[in-house]
């Protein structure tokens, strides 16, 4: 005979109700453990995506380049301004041949100034700055500046500087030996707005209407040697700033 249904206080208690408690338990602790792997799988994902799609975090950029200004920077530029001497030198000098540079942080450093304001650009602090005449003359491409010089090659400047800072940047020139040149092409009124690609393609392609040669362009940024009239180019390190 099968046992009678007893409801209510007097039915027998079950003595497996420990045992399904764990089980409970168990199940409930396996859901979340797997849970927690699948989340952390898709967080080293996710992880692994940004570090595709987005740059490094901006104080590792900062740190990055303190790093290669204090043990690589002056090295690379000593290989590059070597090379480059050596090819105008074997080369045979044309009429009219000009070598084209730019100057902020080509000729002139600003990194003190840039690691001052922690590698920001504020408009009215580099005003002020290029007003104080403390940029520094790079002794590589300063000497390289020179040298073409004295081989006879014709050095003209074309700079991203506005007009009004004329009287400062030629006396910061002459402050730090860089002299010689035969003009220092400053941006007019008319030019701002432009990209330094199209203001610099422009200016040396006024150059050329003039008669003159260009054989080389040297500056930090890819807009000073890409573009109409830039045959040889000439790339200084810079990796603090980018102006297209």
């Amino acid at each position: 005979m099968h046992e009678p249904f007893v409801s209510g206080p007097g039915r027998p208690k079950s003595n497996n109700s420990p045992l399904l408690i764990v089980l409970c338990i168990l199940v409930v602790v396996c859901i979340s453990l797997q849970a927690y792997i699948i989340v952390n799988m898709e967080i080293e994902k996710v992880e692994e995506k940004r570090a595709e799609l987005f740059p490094i975090n901006m104080n590792v950029c900062k740190e990055n380049i303190r790093a290669y200004r204090k043990s690589q920077y002056e090295e690379d530029v000593s290989v590059l301004t070597a090379r480059w001497t050596e090819y105008y030198k074997e080369k045979e000098l044309g009429k009219k041949d000009v070598v084209i540079f730019d100057i902020d942080d080509t000729v002139l450093s600003n990194y003190g100034e840039m690691e001052h304001t922690d590698f920001g650009y504020i408009p009215k602090l580099w005003d002020e700055w290029v007003e104080t005449l403390n940029a520094t003359a790079i002794p590589q491409t300063k000497e390289f500046f020179l040298r073409l010089i004295k081989l006879k090659y014709t050095v003209i400047l074309i700079t991203g500087r506005s007009e009004h800072q004329r009287e400062a940047t030629e006396a910061n020139l002459e402050k730090e030996g860089l002299v010689g040149y035969e003009r220092l092409i400053m941006k007019q009124p008319s030019d701002h707005g432009k990209t330094a690609l199209v203001y610099k393609e422009e200016a040396r392609t006024k150059l050329v209407k003039e008669g003159w040669n260009i054989v080389g362009s040297c500056g930090d940024q890819l807009s000073d040697i890409y573009g109409d009239y830039t045959p040889y180019k000439m790339k200084v390190p810079n990796f603090c700033y980018y102006i297209p």
